[in-house]
């Protein structure tokens, strides 16, 4: 892990395209260029890059899943959603990623006393519109 780690809720994917590696973020509500089924793990954990551009004209012309041929979802968790996958894709999730760089900055702070952690909010409220 690097000396940096991105947490964020935004589901917009601008970290990645602003060049942050995969390995040093956690988008923990999803990104929204990310498709998946909108039967959930009914169908399956897959989840996949979505191909733009995407026609919205018509529900016939909507993405359609991989495994079964329904209809896709972005990949972003949603108020009361329990159809969204999150990180429940194969692999090293992204929350291991997340652990590993936070235990790595937890025994280098506590050999390197001197050393300060610093967390930068950005953006942040206490007011949701739904």
């Amino acid at each position: 892990p690097t000396s940096f780690f991105v947490y964020t809720s935004n589901v917009d994917g601008l970290f990645l395209k602003a060049g942050i590696p995969r390995d040093e973020l956690l988008e923990i509500h999803g990104n929204a260029s990310t498709l998946q089924c909108s039967k959930g793990v009914e169908c399956t954990t897959s989840v996949w890059k979505a191909q733009p551009p995407i026609d919205l004209s018509s529900v016939e012309s909507l993405p359609k899943c991989k495994a079964c041929g329904k209809t896709c979802r972005p990949s972003v968790l949603m108020f009361n959603d329990e159809e969204w996958l999150g990180l429940e894709d194969e692999g090293t999730s992204d929350f291991d990623l997340y652990d590993t760089w936070e235990e790595t900055m937890e025994k280098y702070l506590s050999s390197h006393k001197e050393d300060s952690l610093v967390i930068v909010e950005i953006g942040c409220g206490d007011r949701v519109e739904v």
